[in-house]
């Protein structure tokens, strides 16, 4: 059985903090554990912020509680399995890619 494919992941700026969403392209039956990464623009380097651990199903959420700071930052995922352990780190914003990465800009309150 293949790995499941992080996609569709979005982050929307809810008060002082970014909310994180995600789906994957297969449901889950299992526990999942996904890390979260962020950086603060296109050539910034990725730092992991967070591990989620997860129920089975099509997807999560993260409360990032760093206030955005920056202009902009982006949000990558990727799984961990007992199996194959954590996924690449997949960004392509290419046409018919099967992974994404979300950017949040700043917005003042």
């Amino acid at each position: 059985m293949g790995r499941p494919v992080i996609t569709r992941i979005s982050a929307e700026q809810e008060q002082a903090t970014v909310v994180v969403r995600w789906r994957e392209v297969f449901e889950s039956l299992d526990e999942r554990v996904f890390r979260v990464y962020r950086r603060s623009g296109p050539d910034a380097p990725w730092a992991r912020v967070a591990e989620v651990t997860l129920p089975p199903g099509n997807g999560g959420s993260w409360r990032d509680p760093a206030p955005l700071t920056v202009g902009t930052a982006q949000y990558g995922m990727t799984q961990v399995t007992t199996t194959c352990g954590e996924g690449r780190l997949c960004t392509s914003t290419a046409p018919g890619a099967q992974c994404s990465l979300a950017t949040v800009a700043r917005r003042e309150q």
